[in-house]
């Protein structure tokens, strides 16, 4: 019956009829089968041994109160606790009082978590560790001559590669709904976590084999490096989330949202168990989110259906660029037109989480402190727009050389920069700037910011010029004749963002004493406050000065390409000629 249902399979996704076949035989299902339940076995016996015992007075699975002779009461404990053991006459524990529920929480909660780690970071590291041999065994070419679509084949890999991991959580999924169940969440939560957690796999999954895609140089190292980012970022999000207080009030709101189980307090709050009695999990303070002031996560129907538009929104731009780069190597992740509008959707969305009140401080230190955290995620995701959109060597010399041949086009080199495929990225990267800010500016006019009006216009100002700054170094990188010429962009990006502060922090440079210096760092908006208008100015016209003379370079380094390469291609067709007359 399973060699039936694989090869129907095969007739809709040969290539998930390709990793099945290769992943589906007895002894990795056997030991897999093995694992899972042995794992559920070793996870409820822990469970079970925390649960109260005889010798135990109190405990977090007791709902008895204190005996009337308990010390505590003479020691003026300002509340008495509600979690003794109470015992009858021959010392045995009552088990009506011993909270069940809670017990089943818990372990529910456990799972749900270990869960998320499993297929999240497993997964991650299953995906891009078979593209990676793939290309190395030179089988990813084949495939990219197949008949199949990019998205057949790579909804097969997805689908087909973890294929043992599906099977280890689907074989502890009557447990897991079980515990839930019984722990008194309603069918239709845990059924919506289901779907939260399948719509954070294909974001995830989708976003690995991008990485897979434009890491190929890394070989093994890239598998490792992926997942261990995905570990590290569950591990955070995991911690805030269990947290009291599992919001930040800020665009940072907008990163926990992609961690699949910040749906999981509404889970426990459906349960009707007091804050106090969980411990963990608090509905409260993630109900007071807002976007642009709309309370969409004080609703369980709003705040999930948010979770999955966001990552199902960003899993579509992760496939606009497998479209593109899966078939051409050499093409940039995202056209120059698709990064507009992801920069300008993905402003828009950090910003609305910008603009919640400050739960500390005045209103317009609040407000600076959260634009401040803006500038940085923007420089963050900026960097990524650098690499994402910046062509190189060869892309460029082909599109110098079209140039040079083609009279109209150079009349159109302003267009051609803005829209072309090919041609260089640093007028894109200046145009995504001017679209964040023109999107940032009038929140930042309108708002009684006060005294911090002033110091956060020109830190979005000098954050955008240090951007483009680095994006021009990158480009201009980008043409040297060596191989490695990604990494050495990438290393040299990193030196000039990171070897400043290094030496800010042995030197002990304080942005209040010398915030000069800190105009020309990667966060420059912690020195406005406190620098002078002029010191600004000229950290401005010195940063587009370097922008400038780079560009100037590079124009003239791509020209002198275009002659060279036309020269060289003019000779061989004359030398071709002759040889045929």
């Amino acid at each position: 019956m399973l060699s039936s249902l694989i090869d129907r399979l095969g007739e809709w996704n040969p290539q998930l009829f390709r990793e099945l076949k290769g992943r589906l035989k007895m002894r990795p299902v056997a030991i897999t089968v093995g694992l899972s339940v042995v794992g559920q076995v070793l996870l409820y016996l822990f469970y079970k041994g925390l649960l109260p015992t005889t010798h135990t007075s109190s405990d977090r699975y007791c709902l008895g109160a204190p005996p009337a002779d308990w010390y505590g009461y003479q020691s003026g404990y300002s509340s008495i606790p509600n979690n003794f053991c109470q015992k009858d006459a021959a010392g045995n524990l009552l088990s009506s009082t011993i909270n069940s529920q809670l017990w089943w929480l818990d372990l529910f909660v456990c799972m749900s978590i270990i869960g998320i780690f499993a297929l999240l970071v497993v997964g991650v590291y299953m995906l891009i560790s078979d593209l990676s041999r793939e290309e190395r065994r030179g089988t990813l070419g084949f495939i990219r001559l197949s008949p199949q679509t990019t998205l057949s084949i790579l909804t097969g890999k997805i689908l087909g590669v973890p294929v043992l991991l599906y099977l280890f959580g689907l074989l502890a999924l009557p447990l897991h709904l079980a515990a839930g169940l019984i722990a008194g969440i309603p069918l239709h939560l845990i059924l919506s976590f289901y779907v939260v957690l399948a719509a954070s796999c294909a974001f995830f999954y989708s976003g690995g084999l991008v990485y897979g895609l434009v890491s190929a140089g890394l070989g093994n190292f890239q598998a490792w490096f992926a997942s261990g980012a995905v570990l590290f970022f569950a591990s955070v999000m995991t911690a805030i989330v269990m947290n009291p207080d599992p919001t930040a009030g800020n665009s940072v709101d907008w990163l926990i949202q992609l961690y699949p189980g910040v749906t999981l307090p509404y889970l426990v709050d459906a349960t009707g168990m007091s804050h106090e009695m969980v411990n963990h999990l608090y509905l409260k303070d993630l109900a007071e989110l807002q976007i642009f002031g709309l309370n969409l996560w004080s609703n369980p129907v709003t705040g999930i259906g948010f979770t999955c538009v966001n990552y199902l929104f960003w899993s579509y731009w992760f496939w606009q660029g497998l479209q593109r780069r899966f078939h051409d190597s050499h093409k940039t992740l995202l056209s120059k037109l698709q990064s507009y509008l992801v920069t300008g959707s993905l402003t828009l969305i950090l910003l609305g989480f910008t603009l919640q009140n400050p739960s500390w401080g005045s209103y317009s230190k609040g407000m600076f402190a959260n634009f401040a955290v803006l500038f940085g995620f923007g420089f963050i995701l900026f960097l990524a727009a650098i690499a994402l959109l910046s062509p190189h060597r060869q892309t460029l010399y082909d599109w110098a050389r079209f140039r040079h041949q083609n009279p109209s086009q150079r009349r159109n080199v302003v267009k051609d920069l803005l829209w072309g495929e090919k041609s260089p990225a640093t007028l894109a990267i200046a145009v995504n700037l001017a679209i964040s800010c023109a999107i940032v500016v009038p929140c930042l006019l309108l708002l009684p910011l006060k005294e911090y009006k002033v110091p956060l216009l020109f830190g979005l100002l000098l954050s955008a010029s240090i951007t483009l700054l680095y994006a021009a170094i990158a480009q201009s990188l980008l043409l040297m004749k060596t191989r490695k010429r990604a990494l050495w962009a990438a290393g040299t990006v990193s030196a000039v963002m990171i070897l400043p502060m290094i030496c800010f922090a042995v030197f002990r440079v304080d942005p209040t004493i010398a915030p000069g210096v800190w105009l020309f760092s990667f966060v420059p908006v912690v020195a406005t406050e406190y620098a002078k208008t002029a010191t600004i100015l000229l950290a401005i016209l010195g940063e587009w000065t370097a922008i400038v003379l780079l560009n100037f370079q590079m124009t003239k380094q791509l020209q002198k390409a275009g002659e060279s390469e036309t020269k060289a291609l003019w000779s061989s067709r004359s030398g071709a000629s002759a040889t045929i007359g």
